[in-house]
């Protein structure tokens, strides 16, 4: 076909060279090949004809020429890029170089070189291989390799994972080097999109990506907090400077009235599971429908997709990183009287003895402190052709503005990949968080903006006042500096999540995989208020704790095919995906506890009821996706993807979601490409449904709960019945259908 084709071309063609000229001048660093043609064509006016991928796979070269002959100026660069040329009439023809063998040649040579990376750093494990034959070697941990007997005529290939692969003829040398190009500046702008990954320019969807190093200009242990200004549509907000609680994160703005608002978090290609700040790769914010449509029922609010490290092939790279930063709190213009503007203010309605003024307590001053943050990491990557690797371990302590009030975190991860075989590759992921979170308590807040600058926080002798002693002017009567001598509120938590992720390439256009995933959660959380402190004298002591644990299983399998014919790029996904998620929590407290004692036995009574609650719920999905693009000019998206979940109870389960976008690089076409003004010019177009699913599970069955007094036993209550719940146009909430539920009742014992 492609033979008929050139046939026709070559007859059809009446313009000859005449009145062009021979010559050929162009200077440029780094620039794609296809560029370098193009000026020919327009010195010379001979046509090209070629492969665009055989091109295009060349990478960018560097060209300076002034007034050279046309011939001269192919060779030169075509044979840097074993690319071969033909001139037939006004046609110029590119293939791919051959190296013929002479076969009345037997002298063999030994060959010996170093490979570099651009930097000049040895490159270890590359693969050196005779071209048509199986015969190679790989260089040593210096870079080094060497062959023996090999004949004068071969052409070496060069490949190593994550830079650009070479040919070269040995031509009777017996030393080459190499300096391979990395393919980092060719992947800047790809992005994981969803289930795959894509270059930016070629989306048909509203998609923001923020890299790794973008994210730690900011000495933080919370993703949220390092998105903050850093993408288009994202609003972060923290309620307040305790690290103990993380921002909120809002894209696109509120999407729901009665329903959650957080976006749905994708870590490694599958839903929810742990990470650490330091550990990120990227981060992708899907904003659109068309973008956030594959999530389907869960997408209403954004989908943010984090991507962790991996290791790459080559000398084992071990990073340790140390940071620390300081936090104040302020009150902006807002300020608190001191002591003499209190009296005077007050003198206008009022009596005050002048005695007052010999206090002047800032109580805000008190209350807050100059927090210190602190960032320790320590990470080894690397690995071999066949199997990289990354670990990673991080400490983090942030201390809260207010007294007490800190977090400390602690994270392992280890992520590691391995080639089991040509078309079979495996993932194993493990990321494990221990935190522990010291509340702020005892009113101090509160008290910073209450309490009255004439009250002094300390004795003459230097110890903490009590406020119930006498003399305290300020109307709570509290002194929060004697509480947190005494009173604690704290949590720990451990989250470990481990995914084994397999890949089986069964042809080079057909893919399959699996990405499975499970999730362990633990917390517990503890209030003790002391017998000795305004807060537990009236329970002669007072202990709340709650302890709660959640785990959760992941299944997501997909199949995969891409291929191009010509200029036609076709992309077809489908994926089955399953989860489900188990948590139950209970929580019990006491009084007439003894002071400084926190353990839950040594409490006299019950104070409030023992509670507790198990909660369970699944989601499965179904979807497929088609992708198309001609020339990678004009761009076709659709997709379509149905969701199902125990959370909408038996009669309707699931509900039906579909996603449509389509693009148009306009900047491709011929009418701009000359136009200097502008660089990249798209038209983008997207539509579709997403949903935004309750927060908790409607209640199917209560269990028998049992109290010290009574019983309490399941009775059922009508069935609920709910019309669809809308939302903003073009996203909606599945509709909350028939479902039985119970509830308890209080029979006498």
């Amino acid at each position: 076909m492609k033979l008929i084709t050139l046939i026709m071309l070559v007859a059809c063609m009446h313009v000859t060279a005449k009145g062009w000229s021979q010559h050929v001048t162009f200077s440029g660093n780094n620039v794609p090949l296809s560029k370098v043609l193009d000026a020919v064509r327009k010195q010379t006016g001979f046509v090209f004809f070629y492969n665009r991928t055989l091109v295009r796979d060349k990478g960018n070269v560097t060209v300076s020429a002034v007034n050279e002959p046309m011939e001269t100026f192919l060779n030169d660069v075509l044979n840097k890029q074993a690319l071969d040329y033909s001139i037939e009439n006004n046609v110029i023809v590119i293939s791919r170089k051959v190296y013929k063998q002479n076969a009345a040649d037997t002298s063999d040579v030994n060959i010996s070189g170093r490979i570099t990376d651009e930097a000049g750093q040895p490159l270890p494990g590359v693969s050196i291989k005779i071209k048509g034959t199986g015969r190679g070697t790989t260089t040593n941990s210096d870079g080094w390799y060497s062959l023996s007997n090999i004949p004068e005529s071969t052409v070496l290939e060069i490949s190593y994972i994550g830079f650009a692969s070479q040919e070269a003829p040995v031509k009777g040398k017996t030393t080459l080097n190499f300096q391979l190009r990395s393919f980092s500046k060719d992947m800047e702008g790809v992005t994981v999109v969803g289930y795959s990954t894509k270059n930016v320019k070629y989306l048909s969807s509203a998609v923001s990506t923020v890299s790794g190093d973008q994210l730690r200009d900011v000495t933080s242990n919370n993703v949220s907090n390092m998105l903050q200004g850093k993408a288009a549509g994202v609003v972060v907000s923290g309620a307040s400077g305790d690290p103990t609680v993380a921002a909120s994160i809002q894209v696109r703005g509120q999407s729901t009235i009665s329903a959650g608002s957080s976006p749905l978090i994708v870590v490694d290609g599958n839903i929810g599971g742990t990470y650490n700040p330091t550990d990120v790769a990227s981060i992708t914010i899907l904003k659109d429908a068309a973008a956030t449509g594959l999530y389907g029922s869960r997408a209403a609010n954004g989908v943010i997709i984090i991507t962790t490290k991996t290791g790459k092939a080559g000398k084992t790279q071990i990073n340790a990183t140390a940071s620390t930063g300081f936090n104040k709190a302020t009150n902006g213009k807002f300020k608190l009287m001191n002591s003499q503007q209190l009296y005077d203010y007050q003198q206008t309605f009022t009596t005050r003895p002048d005695s007052v003024l010999k206090n002047n307590t800032d109580w805000f001053d008190v209350a807050t402190r100059n927090a210190m943050v602190q960032n320790y990491t320590l990470s080894a990557s690397g690995g071999s052709e066949k199997t990289q690797f990354y670990v990673s371990g991080n400490f983090y302590k942030e201390e809260g503005v207010l007294l007490q009030n800190s977090r400390n975190a602690y994270n392992f991860r280890a992520n590691l990949e391995h080639k089991l075989t040509d078309k079979l590759k495996m993932a194993v992921l493990l990321n494990g968080i221990y935190t522990k979170n010291y509340n702020h308590h005892s009113s101090t807040l509160y008290g910073a903006y209450t309490n009255l600058p004439w009250d002094n926080p300390y004795n003459a002798d230097g110890s903490v006042r009590f406020a119930g002693n006498g003399g305290w002017l300020g109307r709570e009567q509290h002194n929060f500096l004697y509480s947190l001598q005494y009173n604690q509120s704290n949590g720990r938590s451990f989250a470990m999540n481990g995914d084994l992720n397999l890949d089986y390439a069964i042809t080079k256009h057909f893919t399959i995989s699996s990405y499975n995933r499970t999730l362990i959660e633990n917390g517990k959380d503890m209030s003790y208020y002391d017998r000795r402190t305004k807060e537990g004298t009236a329970d002669l002591g007072a202990l709340y704790n709650d302890i709660d644990f959640t785990s959760t299983l992941l299944t997501s399998n997909r199949a995969r095919y891409e291929n191009n014919f010509g200029d036609h790029n076709l992309s077809m996904l489908g994926v089955w995906e399953a989860e489900k998620r188990l948590y139950d929590v209970n929580s019990v407290s006491g009084r007439g506890i003894p002071a400084g004692m926190t353990a839950m036995s040594t409490a006299t009574e019950v104070k409030n009821t023992p509670t507790g609650g198990r909660n369970e719920y699944s989601f499965q999905k179904w979807l497929v996706q088609g992708d198309y693009n001609f020339a990678n000019k004009y761009f076709l998206l659709a997709s379509f993807v149905h969701d199902v979940s125990s959370k909408f109870g038996n009669n309707n389960p699931g509900g039906s979601f579909y996603q449509l976008g389509a693009s148009w690089i306009l900047s491709q076409e011929h009418f701009l490409r000359t136009n200097s003004a502008i660089s990249f010019l798209k038209l983008r177009v997207s539509h579709g449904t997403v949903g935004n699913p309750p927060p908790a599970t409607i209640p199917r069955w209560a269990s028998t709960c049992t109290t010290r007094a009574r019983v309490m036993q399941a009775k059922p209550v009508p069935t609920l019945h709910k019309k669809p719940i809308r939302t903003l146009p073009g996203k909606r909430s599945w509709p909350i259908t028939s479902a039985s539920t119970w509830v308890c009742s209080t029979v006498s014992t």
